[in-house]
C-alpha cells in the first residue's frame, strides 16, 4: 500500500506517497545574544522594507527580533513576489513540533520586527502597511479554521491582535484593501489609532495551525512600513527576479565530471529564471550572465578558477503598460555559452558558479525615502561536477516512499551514448519527520537493466541498514559491496522489508516524475503524478574504496583530543591546528567547498571568503580515523 498526504491523515492510493518532513533546522538563540542584530533599545526609523532577498536562512536580524523561528525560503512560494520568501509552519525554534499532543492546533511561527519609532507621526501622516502572502506555496495548504494574523504593539506594550485575519478559505480585514494577485494576496493596512503612535511600535505575523509538525503553511514578501501612503499605494519601481537559476544541465542538477566531458554539449541546457514587474512605468529588461569554472585536479591541493561571461541581454519587455500585465511572471532563460575545451584532462571535481545580474534600471528611490530596490536584481547558483547523478537541488520540501512487504520503488537514469561505467554506491536522504524517525531500519537497495522503459533484470542487491544523520538534506553514501557495470538506462531504488513507512526527500522545485516506478502488485508501473518532483537519490560511479588493513592505536576521543578549531563562527578565516593528515571543508548537503592541506607546521588556515554564510562541516584525518567538527560562518 502506498500513501499519499500527512502521517495522521493518509489517503489510500495506487502508488507513491508524499509526506511532510523536518525541512528546517533552528538556532535557539535570542536577538539580546546576537552580536551583529539590533539590540533591545535600537530604535528603526520609517520606511521598513524587506524583500527577503539578501536573507540567507534566516530573516535580517536588522529588521526581525524573533528571526529563528521563520525560515528564508527561494524555493517554497509559486509565483513569489521577489527572490526568497519567508516561511510560516507548524515547527518551533528548536526544530521541535510546537506541541507533542496529535492534532493540537493553535499559535505556530511568528516574525516579529524590531521596535519602530513613530512617536513623530499621527493619523494625518498616512501611515501603511503592506506585505504580500501566499497560502500553501509548495507546502500543505492551510485548514479553513487555520489562519495568518497581523498585530501591532501599542504604547503600553500590548500586542493590539484585531488588525488582520486570513483564514484557509477568506480574508477578512480591517483595513482598506487586499489585492490579489496570481496565488498572493497583498495587503495594505493604514494605521491611524493614537495608541500606535509611538517608540514601542511594532508589528507582528502570527501563523496558526496544527502545532505538531510542518504543516499549514503560509508565506510572507515584501513588507513595506512608510508615511505618505493611501489604499491604491500597491505599485513599486521594482523589478524583481523570482525564483533560483535552473540547471545548466538536461535533466539533471549534477553530473559525474568525466560523464560531462564525454559530451558537454548533450548535457548542457539554457540558463533562465522569472522575473516580475512590481510598478507600470518598468519597460527595460537588460542583463549579463557570467559563470566562474572552478576545478580540483589529482596534483593540487587548491582550486583553478576561470571566469567567462556567457550571455548578455538589452530587451523592452512588451505590453509593460498595459494594466493586465502589472505583477505577472514572465519566465526567460539564455543561450548557455560555457567553453569548456580548454578543462584540464587530470580535473576530479568542478563547479559552475552563475551569476544573473538584471540592468532593470532599478535605482534608490527618492519617492520611497531612499529604499535600494537594486538588492533583489542579482541571483546566483551553483552546479556540481562530481561523481554522482542528481535531479534534486539538494533541498528538500516533502518526503516520498512506499510502504509495503517487498514493494519496490525504482529511479531511472541514463548515461550519455557509447558509456559504460560502473556503479560503486549510492548517496540517498532520508529524512525524519516530527513523529517518525527511520534511523536503523533495514532496506535492500538495488539496481535494476532497462528493458522497455521499466525496470527489468534485477544487476545487484544489498540489505543495508539506514543510517544516522545530524544534519538537514544530509546524504549519506551506502557503499556497494561490489561495484555494478551500467550502461544506457538503468535504475536504483529499493525494496521494502517490513510494513514501516520508509521515504527518501522530496525536492518538490526539480520534477522528475515521469522516472519514478513502483512494484507493489509484483508489475512495475510508472508513477501517476501521485508523487511530483525529485528524489533526492544519487547514483555514484567508480571503483570501490579499498580496503583499509592498517592497524592503528589512535583512537577516535585521541584524536579529537588534539584537534583545535577556531574562531567559531568564523567571519571568513578559520584556523585548524592539531596533527592529521587531510581536512575537507563540507556544506550540509555533502558538497565540498574546500579540500587540501595549506598547512604551517601544525596549523592550516582556511580562506572561507565569498561562501555563504552557514554551518559547515570540518573533516579530518588521521590514519584511517576521521572526525567531523560543526563550524558557523558569518559574514
Amino acid at each position: 500500500m502506498i500513501f499519499l498526504g500527512s502521517l495522521s491523515t493518509q489517503l489510500v492510493l495506487s502508488q507513491g506517497f508524499e509526506t511532510p518532513i523536518i525541512t528546517q533546522q533552528h538556532r535557539v538563540t535570542t536577538q539580546k545574544n546576537n552580536s551583529q542584530g539590533r539590540s533591545e533599545n535600537t530604535l528603526l526609523s520609517l520606511p521598513f522594507w524587506d524583500d527577503f532577498s539578501q536573507s540567507r536562512v534566516y530573516p535580517d536580524t536588522l529588521l526581525w527580533e524573533d528571526s529563528y523561528d521563520v525560515a528564508i525560503s527561494p524555493t517554497t512560494a509559486i509565483d513569489a513576489i521577489s527572490f526568497n520568501t519567508a516561511v510560516f509552519n507548524g515547527i518551533t525554534a528548536s526544530g521541535a513540533a510546537h506541541s507533542s499532543i496529535e492534532f493540537q492546533a493553535g499559535d505556530t511561527d511568528i516574525l516579529t520586527s524590531c521596535r519602530i519609532d513613530l512617536s513623530d507621526y499621527d493619523a494625518s501622516s498616512n501611515i501603511y502597511l503592506s506585505f504580500f502572502y501566499e497560502k500553501k506555496g509548495n507546502g500543505e495548504i492551510p485548514d479553513d479554521n487555520d489562519g495568518l494574523r497581523v498585530e501591532f504593539m501599542n504604547e503600553d506594550s500590548v500586542w493590539i491582535s484585531n488588525i488582520l485575519q486570513s483564514n484557509g478559505d477568506d480574508v477578512e480585514i480591517l483595513g482598506d484593501e487586499v489585492v490579489e494577485i496570481d496565488s498572493f494576496f497583498q495587503v495594505l493596512i493604514p494605521i491611524t489609532d493614537p495608541q500606535f503612535f509611538s517608540d514601542k511600535f511594532r508589528f507582528r505575523f502570527v501563523a496558526t495551525g496544527r502545532q505538531t509538525g510542518l504543516f499549514d503553511t503560509w508565506l510572507i514578501d515584501y513588507v513595506y512600513l512608510n508615511e505618505g501612503r493611501n489604499a491604491s499605494d500597491t505599485e513599486y519601481p521594482d523589478r524583481t527576479f523570482t525564483k533560483p537559476l535552473s540547471s545548466t544541465f538536461k535533466d539533471y542538477y549534477s553530473i559525474p565530471l568525466d560523464h560531462f566531458l564525454s559530451d558537454p554539449s548533450s548535457f548542457l541546457n539554457n540558463v533562465g529564471s522569472q522575473f516580475v514587474v512590481l510598478g507600470l512605468d518598468n519597460e527595460v529588461f537588460n542583463y549579463k550572465m557570467n559563470t566562474n569554472i572552478m576545478h580540483i585536479t589529482e596534483d593540487q591541493d587548491t582550486a583553478v578558477s576561470i571566469t567567462q561571461q556567457l550571455a548578455t541581454a538589452n530587451d523592452n519587455v512588451e505590453d509593460f503598460n498595459g494594466l493586465n500585465i502589472l505583477y505577472l511572471h514572465r519566465d526567460f532563460k539564455a543561450e548557455n555559452l560555457l567553453d569548456v575545451t580548454d578543462f584540464p584532462d587530470t580535473a576530479i571535481y568542478a563547479e559552475l558558479r552563475y551569476e544573473l545580474v538584471g540592468e532593470l534600471g532599478d535605482s534608490i528611490s527618492l519617492a520611497h525615502d531612499g529604499i535600494d530596490f537594486r538588492t533583489n536584481d542579482t541571483i546566483r547558483n551553483t552546479f556540481i561536477l562530481d561523481d554522482y547523478y542528481a535531479y534534486d537541488d539538494g533541498t528538500a520540501e516533502r518526503g516520498a516512499g512506499v510502504n509495503n512487504v517487498e514493494s519496490q520503488l525504482a529511479y531511472k537514469f541514463g548515461l550519455p551514448e557509447g558509456v559504460t561505467d560502473s556503479i560503486s554506491a549510492v548517496d540517498i536522504y532520508f529524512p525524519k519527520t516530527v513523529q517518525i524517525t527511520q534511523f536503523g531500519k533495514q532496506v535492500r537497495l538495488k539496481v535494476w537493466s532497462n528493458v522497455n522503459g521499466l525496470p527489468d533484470t534485477e544487476l545487484f542487491s544489498q540489505e543495508i541498514l539506514i543510517q544516522k544523520i545530524d544534519t538537514l538534506n544530509q546524504f549519506y553514501r551506502y557503499e556497494f559491496s561490489e561495484v555494478v557495470a551500467v550502461t544506457d538506462s538503468f535504475y536504483v531504488g529499493w525494496e521494502q522489508m517490513t510494513q514501516d513507512r520508509i521515504f527518501v526527500g522530496l525536492d518538490k522545485n526539480t520534477d522528475s516524475h515521469e522516472r519514478i516506478f513502483f512494484n507493489i502488485t509484483g508489475a512495475w508501473e510508472a508513477n501517476n503524478n501521485d508523487i511530483i518532483g525529485s528524489l533526492m537519490i544519487r547514483p555514484v560511479f567508480g571503483e570501490l574504496p579499498p580496503i583499509d588493513t592498517t592497524v592503528t592505536s589512535l583512537s577516535k576521543q585521541e584524536f579529537e583530543s588534539t584537534i583545535n578549531i577556531y574562531p567559531n563562527p568564523s567571519t571568513g578565516i578559520l584556523y585548524i591546528d592539531g596533527d592529521y593528515d587531510d581536512v575537507q571543508i563540507l556544506s550540509l548537503n555533502g558538497r565540498r567547498v574546500y579540500t587540501g592541506v595549506i598547512k604551517d607546521n601544525t596549523r592550516t588556515e582556511v580562506n572561507m571568503y565569498g561562501l555563504p554564510s552557514g554551518m559547515y562541516i570540518v573533516r579530518l584525518q588521521k590514519d584511517n580515523v576521521i572526525i567531523n567538527k560543526k563550524i558557523i560562518l558569518n559574514q
